[in-house]
């Protein structure tokens, strides 16, 4: 297989494949814009927050993915959490988050084996191929994935 559709079929069972467990878009489905803004404790993160953070990140790695270079970011990873998008409501936010799967996904599709095997950063302690970073970034969103599913218990 290649790795392209490897890490596009990764990516899938993450967002909206149901498999070993439940996906993100399913996930979010039947959860309420006041669950999704729950926080069981100050230390912990309501949903909105993940899927926010999920989104800072995957829309950066995206942009870097389609040839262009993000904003700097020199802040505390914790900033990326914060809501940025306070005045969207839960639909506008997940309809956000399915625009940025749909668009990994057609990236991925197209990209070329050596593009994958292209290292980032090179010379920097995060040097990596690119489909290590994309196995990484998809590893990232199935952990958050994970809080989401933990979350949804407390409203059962």
């Amino acid at each position: 297989m290649q790795t392209n559709k490897f890490l596009s079929s990764l990516n899938a069972q993450c967002y909206n494949e149901e498999g070993w467990f439940i996906p993100l878009k399913q996930a979010l489905k039947d959860v309420s814009d006041k669950e999704f803004d729950f926080k069981p404790d100050k230390r912990l993160h309501s949903i909105r927050e993940l899927v926010n953070h999920i989104l800072f990140w995957n829309e950066r790695w995206l942009m870097r993915m389609k040839g262009k270079e993000p904003a700097s970011f020199n802040k505390s990873n914790e900033l990326t959490f914060k809501d940025s998008t306070k005045s969207l409501t839960k639909k506008q936010l997940t309809n956000r988050l399915l625009k940025n799967f749909n668009e990994w996904e057609k990236e991925l599709s197209k990209c070329k084996e050596e593009k994958m095997n292209r290292i980032l950063f090179k010379g920097t302690e995060y040097s990596a191929k690119w489909s290590e970073f994309i196995s990484s970034m998809i590893l990232h969103n199935a952990y958050h994935l994970g809080q989401i599913m933990i979350l949804k218990k407390y409203f059962k």
